[in-house]
């Protein structure tokens, strides 16, 4: 299943895990970070919670801030050249076990979801290369820049378990965004990576021989990582269960406010989600349901809620759901209920009298 369209900007998600675990990257460092993680609203209590997860645009809030905190213009690389690929929880203690570098990169492709929904890592290929690239899901710019650079310096680590000695595995390296105006800061950026760094790319990326990708890497253990990947399966089905309840109470919401506001259909419901008309069907095709099903259901807790309320008509309620008519109301309603509305509305005061 994907959900990146709803999962774009304010609905993206980082793990609590990967919030601690950054703020020991950035103690190591020499960075405190204790006041960042309190500007940006998190509590101790909440980073306490190893399964929790915080929105994305607070770890945009803690990250700007520390590279505001510092005049080290490379501080996302060097911190992400320091970072222990264990540090990305099941998924790192994964790619230690992976036997090749394509192997490791589609565990990554695979587990990424684990550690966050803020971006995606993909590869691409051209004629004796292969391009390994990370797409970050936000609207500010400095962020995508600072968090790009984090992470190619940390997938460039995994270069560094490829046996070799006759070739450099590593061609190039490609940032989306615009290259520094000092001249030295560009040398600084090729002298880091230790080969050619170009700006204002299409994709961030690692630019890498092909056949790099199936060479052995050090210290792979199958065994192991047949062990770690079924505790990861199992985590990212809860992921998944997590994210797929979230998406259709997102899309219920919706469906309320439609309501009051009068107007409600399809296109309607996926233009608020910032979705096509066609994915709000597949990923309702995803989850079981269809369109019909999501506003029968809203439409029947809404009607319920004013007639309970007794201060609603039959008619007035069947106006509020936006029935051509009363009478296409009561249809519904008994369809539903086997009750009319008018003998619901009975039954509750019924109910109440009673008690």
């Amino acid at each position: 299943m994907n959900y990146n369209n709803l999962l774009a900007n304010d609905n993206a998600k980082i793990s609590t895990g990967f919030i601690v675990k950054l703020k020991d990257i950035a103690n190591l460092n020499g960075i405190c970070v204790d006041d960042f993680i309190t500007d940006a609203g998190i509590s101790y209590q909440q980073l306490s919670d190893t399964n929790g997860w915080f929105p994305a645009k607070l770890l945009e809030k803690i990250v700007i801030s520390i590279h505001q905190s510092t005049t080290d213009e490379l501080i996302a690389l060097k911190v992400g050249q320091k970072t222990a690929i264990t540090k990305f929880g099941v998924l790192g203690f994964l790619l230690e076990t992976s036997l090749s570098l394509s192997s490791s990169i589609s565990l990554i492709q695979t587990y990424e979801r684990l550690v966050s929904d803020i971006g995606t890592t993909s590869l691409s290929f051209s004629p004796g290369v292969a391009l390994l690239s990370w797409e970050c899901k936000t609207e500010d710019k400095f962020f995508e820049k600072i968090s790009s650079e984090f992470i190619i310096s940390c997938l460039s680590k995994l270069l560094e378990r490829i046996k070799f000695s006759d070739f450099s595995a590593l061609i190039a390296v490609n940032f989306k965004h615009a290259a520094p105006e000092s001249a030295d800061l560009v040398f600084a950026y090729h002298n880091f990576f230790g080969c050619p760094v170009y700006f204002n790319q299409p994709n961030s990326g690692l630019v890498i021989l092909s056949k790099a990708l199936d060479i052995q890497l050090n210290d792979g253990n199958i065994i192991l990582q047949e062990t770690l990947e079924q505790l990861a399966k199992k985590l990212l089905a809860e992921r998944t269960r997590q994210l797929s309840d979230s998406v259709i109470y997102n899309i219920k919401n919706v469906l309320r406010i439609l309501f009051l506001q009068g107007s409600v259909n399809a296109e309607k419901l996926a233009e608020h989600l910032a979705i096509s008309t066609r994915t709000l069907h597949r990923i309702l095709q995803q989850e079981g349901v269809n369109y019909r099903y999501i506003l029968d259901e809203i439409r029947y807790e809404i009607a319920c809620q004013y007639l309970r309320s007794q201060n609603y008509s039959v008619e007035q309620v069947s106006e509020k759901l936006l029935f051509e008519s009363s009478q296409s109301f009561i249809r519904w309603f008994r369809k539903h209920t086997n009750v009319t509305p008018k003998q619901f509305q009975n039954n509750i005061l019924s109910n109440i009298v009673v008690s």
